[in-house]
């Protein structure tokens, strides 16, 4: 349309072959598909009720040709940040609402005022009002794009989902079956479900926050996780689910060391570090603000392991993004993310974060980059410049010791800039991952944005593959995106004993 608009979530729909890709717009002409309404029971919104409404679209993946465009808002601001398909083809998606009042169609369909509510009935989770500032939302649609589900999720602080996962077990296996988990941040206290073992309510501030949900609309179990800024991302492995966010950064967030607790449990007011014993990285000191990476059981909501992984450097990066003159425009609701991870069928897992160079004599620099050949590697580079940003990858064995770190992007020299001139440079050497994906057995891919400056580019096969050099940074060229792929191939990542082709 003629106004702005973001993509914030993009899934592949395997089911139906089809791509699906939720954000907001701010245009009042964004092309929806079908131009009317069809009439036939599927959801269509064909108007922008809000100054900024979400926006879905689903598009065949083969000829480019959208099939399905439409606004999903109410009359306050809406955007749809995270998608999931579950094995029926229904898409799950998700995201943040200041719209204050929901109306239900007794079809599912849009209305024209208000922010689309479907109620499926019978026990599933049902909330038709805004609790309070800013709401996460639950919604669902079929493959012929049919409203099954959708309704307010949140308490009374602001609540906003960041990204979302999905486990299915088939019938007859064990454990818990068919879970849509969202998380993100809230600075309230999230509904929490009649299950869980880890359940703690918020407290005022900023906290991270999971929910997970039975696929018919039912909540199993929600909580609070005290101490974080956010959880921005999370994977299913088998029956666990692992999320990564980061802790408060006492330096911005709040005045005073981060309270620890050294155990499994959901006390109030601190970070639990949780050890499960045998080789499993655990790191319990907070320094001014670290990743934060826990593992539950789905089933029962038990915390069995946890841990920070950081070190002088400010895991948040906030000096570097505050940078972005626009960032409140661009990201109204904070929907911006630095964490993915990404899980193999041998339970290694990958962590994609972010760090920033402190550029100080003072802080000599050992974050945990472990190096283990032939996997890339890039340590702590003292003399890079001040608050410049790096993604930071990391690997885990299924016992979840660590056997892999590294930083990754590009850099500019502190020495040569002068401290007085960091500040100014910042963008020139600053990076922001945003995906990670795996392809088992093959190769892992990251993708995000770098100001470019000494990036670590690499053309693989010049004229077959689709290779553009950095450009040096100027005015309406502040930061370009990459994708990076490193291969898996004959890698072996896994626990002693293991023969190379399961742990590749």
């Amino acid at each position: 349309g003629t106004g702005d608009e973001k993509p914030h979530a993009l899934i592949y729909g395997v089911v139906d072959d089809k791509v699906y890709i939720g954000g907001w717009s701010q245009s009042s002409d964004a092309p929806i598909l079908p131009s009317t309404d069809p009439n036939d029971g599927t959801f269509w919104q064909g108007t922008r009720k809000g100054s900024r409404d979400g926006f879905l679209m689903k598009v065949d993946p083969a000829t480019g040709i959208v099939d399905r465009s439409t606004y999903f808002g109410g009359d306050g601001e809406d955007a749809i940040s995270s998608l999931v398909e579950i094995s029926t083809g229904t898409v799950f998606f998700s995201g943040v609402t200041a719209s204050s009042t929901g109306v239900v169609s007794t079809t599912c369909t849009s209305t024209a005022t208000g922010f689309p509510l479907c109620d499926p009935a019978g026990s599933n989770y049902w909330q038709t009002t805004n609790g309070g500032g800013w709401d996460s939302f639950i919604a669902r649609v079929d493959g012929s794009f049919q409203l099954t589900l959708s309704t307010f999720y949140g308490g009374s602080g602001n609540d906003v989902t960041l990204d979302m996962a999905y486990q299915y077990r088939p019938a007859g296996s064990s454990g818990p079956k068919d879970r849509v988990i969202l998380v993100g941040r809230s600075t309230g206290t999230v509904p929490q479900g009649p299950n869980g073992d880890f359940v703690m309510n918020g407290n005022g501030q900023n906290s991270g926050f999971l929910a997970a949900f039975v696929s018919t609309g039912v909540i199993h179990w929600a909580t609070n996780i005290q101490g974080l800024n956010s959880l921005q991302a999370a994977v299913v492995d088998d029956s666990s689910l692992v999320v990564m966010g980061f802790t408060r950064n006492y330096l911005i967030d709040v005045d005073g060391p981060l309270p620890i607790s050294n155990g499994c449990t959901d006390l109030p007011g601190v970070v639990s570090i949780c050890d499960p014993g045998g080789n499993a990285y655990t790191d319990n000191v907070d320094i001014e603000g670290d990743h934060y990476i826990g593992e539950f059981m789905l089933s029962s909501g038990q915390l069995i392991w946890s841990t920070l992984v950081g070190d002088w450097m400010q895991e948040q990066a906030y000096t570097a993004f505050d940078q972005f003159s626009t960032v409140n425009q661009i990201n109204p609701f904070g929907l911006y993310r630095f964490c993915d991870l990404e899980v193999d069928a041998t339970h290694h897992l990958y962590a994609m974060g972010i760090t920033a160079q402190a550029g100080d004599a003072l802080f000599p620099g050992s974050y945990p980059t472990p190096n283990a050949p032939p996997f890339y590697n890039k340590g702590y580079y003292a003399n890079a410049g001040e608050s410049q940003s790096d993604v930071t990858l990391h690997g885990f064995n299924a016992d979840r010791s660590m056997f892999w770190g590294s930083q990754y992007g590009a850099y500019f020299d502190h020495l040569t800039s002068g401290p007085n001139a960091d500040y100014y440079m910042c963008l020139y050497g600053s990076d922001f991952g945003s995906d990670l994906v795996l392809v088992e057995d093959e190769c892992l891919y990251w993708v995000g944005s770098t100001g470019g400056q000494a990036f670590p580019w690499q053309c693989p096969y010049p004229g077959t593959s689709y290779c553009e050099l950095f450009l040096p940074l100027a005015p309406n060229n502040a930061v370009q995106g990459f994708v990076t792929r490193m291969s898996m191939v004959g890698v072996g990542v896994g626990i002693s004993g293991m023969n190379e082709s399961s742990s590749n």
